[in-house]
């Protein structure tokens, strides 16, 4: 997930139960909805369904205000509960082989 004021990779925070851009100091509530700081408006969303109780979601493309998250891949299966995909995040992980923080 990337803010939407310059794309930076937002962090999940159980405590605060918001998810927190490092560049600029830009939050959002669970829901994705804009809760403070220099984003204009929420995440961006991409579509999505729920099948037999499995969230899928159509991650081919990252929507930008320029243009709408359009279904060109099939769905992806994402692993588990929405609370255990929550933890999951909250667990920081390297972005790249050669930065460990």
């Amino acid at each position: 997930m990337n803010c939407a004021h310059l794309g930076c990779p937002v962090r999940w925070f159980a405590q605060s139960k918001l998810f927190l851009c490092p560049c600029h100091g830009g939050a959002y509530y669970a829901d994705g909805s804009r809760a403070s700081g220099p984003p204009e408006r929420g995440l961006f969303e991409y579509q999505h369904k729920v099948s037999n109780g499995t969230l899928m979601i159509s991650a081919g493309r990252m929507p930008t205000l320029a243009n709408e998250a359009k279904t060109v891949t099939p769905l992806t299966q994402i692993e588990g509960s929405p609370a255990a995909r929550l933890n999951a995040i909250d667990q920081p992980q390297p972005r790249c082989s050669s930065c460990q923080t």
